[in-house]
């Protein structure tokens, strides 16, 4: 077997350890860890369609420097992620399911103070 083969295979398996539930879910905590709290039950990404599926799914914004309080919890979310269209610099979600869905918002700071952090038009779909 070639060792280029063997090297990409290596990359592939240490990219999939990366996306995986707990070590994703590490790696949003230590690096945001005063602005959100991120917690889910889940095998993260399966590549190479990133397909998700999570349990007990909690996001929860802070509110740091006295900006909106979010919180999000869901029971159940699956669906996956179309990687052609991250290769142009866009997310969209496909075949997304979820469960049980709360949602709580305080909003502290005014819409229009806000506006040019919202992503441009076609950035980001929810597909099913």
């Amino acid at each position: 077997m070639p060792t280029s083969v063997i090297i990409l295979f290596i990359l592939y398996l240490l990219l999939q350890f990366a996306l995986s539930g707990p070590i994703l879910e590490s790696i949003i905590n230590m690096l945001f860890y005063r602005y959100v709290h991120f917690k889910w039950k889940s095998t993260g990404f399966i590549l190479p369609f990133f397909y998700f599926y999570a349990k007990e799914v909690r996001l929860e914004f802070t509110g740091y420097n006295l900006s909106d309080l979010f919180h999000l919890e869901v029971n159940r979310l699956s669906g996956w992620v179309n990687p052609f269209y991250l290769l142009i610099g866009r997310v969209r979600l496909n075949s997304v399911f979820v469960s049980e869905f709360k949602l709580q918002y305080l909003n502290r700071v005014s819409s229009y103070k806000k506006i040019r952090f919202l992503p441009k038009r076609g950035f980001f779909k929810i597909q099913n």
